[in-house]
């Protein structure tokens, strides 16, 4: 096996900062009482619903965050948002996936032309924050297309979905985003690890993402798949049948969480190389989740010197 060393400098610094652990609010969901449960802590400090119309009743301390869904009344965002007096707004959903599995099924030509008529001006005449089209794990083309259309789409950060196992192929996906934009904040706006039913290991994963999201100073702002009752043979949900927090709503309201701490952007004080052994496949310190079956074991001993961020 080849070794590589990597230079591994990082500080960290106190900066203010709002809270990266949001809600994803899906159905059944009783906004009466079923906020309650993820109030227990400081953790939670945003949501969304997938639309512009905020859930009734919702704690103040916990901010909307609307998304225009799809091109259907668009012509209606600018109205909506002032109403709502929104600071940011999310784009649109899945845009390179069909509607059958929950996308949009848009163009990237079409999405720009929506984007620079409707949602440019919101950023130029109020001062909103943009959220990109949130696009799949297979969306990248998508997205890049979409870029390459609208030069000039002026977006404050990037909203990108995961689902897969094991749960640690989320963080080669992630720094893979990042590496094809590292000037854009990313928003991890949907996550969770497929054919888990059972909710210990489903927790197991998200406390480990979570944790890492939490550390690194890209990432602004983070929502678990899903906030809502659970419905499915699936065990992602973050309440039961009846409203109370599963083990995997448990996990995401107790895991420890980062609103002021984050890493500052990087810096050397030390050139002593820490050497790695194994294939990988870029310098980001996270091996490719089809790689990391087989040589998880070779990365362990070395993951607990890496800098907070780095770490999984």
């Amino acid at each position: 096996m080849r070794a590589s060393v990597l230079l591994i400098c990082t500080v960290f610094a106190l900066v203010a900062a709002s809270g990266k652990r949001g809600l994803g609010i899906g159905s059944p969901f009783n906004a009466s009482t079923d906020f309650k449960p993820f109030q227990a802590t400081k953790a939670v400090s945003w949501y969304y619903n997938w639309s512009l119309k905020p859930l009734q009743p919702a704690p103040k301390c916990i901010e909307f965050v609307p998304m225009q869904y799809n091109g259907n009344g668009i012509e209606n965002l600018e109205k909506t948002l002032l109403a709502l007096k929104a600071n940011r707004v999310l784009g649109f959903n899945e845009p390179d996936q069909p509607a059958s599995v929950g996308g949009t099924s848009m163009d990237a030509q079409t999405a720009c032309n929506l984007w620079m008529k409707y949602f440019v001006p919101l950023k130029t005449k109020y001062g909103i924050k943009l959220g990109l089209p949130a696009v799949s794990a297979g969306g990248l083309s998508w997205l890049n297309n979409f870029l390459i259309a609208c030069p000039n789409h002026k977006a404050d950060f990037l909203p990108i979905h995961w689902y897969g196992a094991p749960f640690w192929g989320v963080y080669d996906f992630l720094w893979s985003f990042h590496g094809n934009h590292p000037n854009i904040p990313v928003w991890v706006t949907e996550w969770a690890i497929n054919d888990v039913t059972d909710y210990p290991t489903m927790a197991n994963g998200l406390s480990s993402t979570a944790t890492y999201f939490d550390g690194l100073d890209w990432i602004e702002r983070y929502a678990w798949f899903g906030s809502y009752r659970a419905n499915q043979n699936w065990a992602n949900a973050e309440l039961s049948a009846t409203g109370a927090l599963t083990a995997v709503g448990s996990t995401y309201v107790n895991t420890p969480f980062n609103n002021t701490i984050t890493l500052s952007k990087t810096v050397c004080p030390s050139s002593s190389p820490i050497v790695v052994n194994g294939p990988y496949s870029h310098l980001f310190f996270v091996l490719r989740s089809q790689q990391a079956g087989s040589h998880r074991q070779s990365w362990l001993p070395f993951r607990k010197n890496l800098p907070r961020g780095c770490q999984q």
